[in-house]
């Protein structure tokens, strides 16, 4: 899924599927031009608790209000949450381009929990299926705000693609994502990034390292254990990070 921020308004962003949060006691910040977004509060079919979504066409677009529940407890987790459960709607209507209008006065991390919440709520392991999955869609999301949120929304698709694929490695079967497969994927991944280096752990080394329970299990087949460090990266608030994987 390709990931855009822009400081367009929603409709000029080329978006066939527009998402509209709205918050408790508040009403909707852009309607469309013949009110059709709070006529869909007007008549309670939309409403603004958390996770309750309601739909609606309008300017030949496709607009989804979703309930935000109350402003104050709106945190980034939250906002995840939102944005999977709008991709769920979208998907149902075919959406191929989807675009969040990101609510008013949240922060550039809330932009890219609808980055990370769509993104995460999208996957899926597909690697060994015969058919394709039913769902594929949206290509393309959107996050309109008013000021730019492009370095949230970058960092954001960053992580969670990350994510996504170790979930591809977690998700592989036993006998396709051996030892030897997992460490040489590590390798490939510290080879492309100068920050990253990786200590990739055969038998011997384990048995020195004291890690007799593991390989001991692991004793009808090669055991390896893999750890990577990764320097603190501009920009981020935390480091070093560590990652540690292990399959036998």
């Amino acid at each position: 899924m390709e990931i855009r921020s822009t400081t367009q308004a929603p409709p000029d962003t080329g978006a066939d599927t527009i998402v509209v949060g709205v918050f408790e006691g508040e009403g909707v910040a852009h309607d469309t031009d013949d009110g059709a977004l709070a006529r869909l509060l007007d008549s309670g079919e939309a409403r603004p608790r958390f996770r309750h979504l309601a739909h609606t066409h309008a300017g030949g677009r496709r607009w989804i209000l979703a309930g935000l529940g109350a402003r104050d407890a709106f945190d980034p987790e939250r906002a995840r949450i939102a944005a999977a459960v709008a991709l769920g709607r979208a998907r149902e209507m075919d959406a191929r381009v989807l675009c969040w209008e990101l609510p008013h006065h949240v922060t550039n991390e809330h932009a890219g929990a609808l980055v990370e919440g769509t993104l995460l709520a999208a996957y899926a392991y597909s690697a060994w299926k015969s058919e394709p999955p039913d769902a594929t869609g949206p290509e393309e999301l959107v996050v309109s705000a008013h000021h730019d949120v492009g370095a949230a929304a970058d960092a954001a698709r960053v992580g969670a693609e990350a994510a996504n694929a170790a979930r591809d490695l977690a998700n592989a079967p036993a006998n396709e994502m051996t030892p030897e497969r997992l460490s040489a994927r590590a390798r490939e991944l510290a080879d492309r990034h100068p920050s990253l280096s990786l200590e990739v752990m055969d038998r011997a080394a384990i048995e020195e390292a004291g890690m007799g329970a593991f390989a001991a299990v692991a004793r009808d087949r090669t055991p390896s254990r893999s750890s990577s460090r990764s320097a603190t990266t501009p920009g981020m608030s935390r480091g070093p990070h560590w990652a540690s994987s292990a399959r036998r």
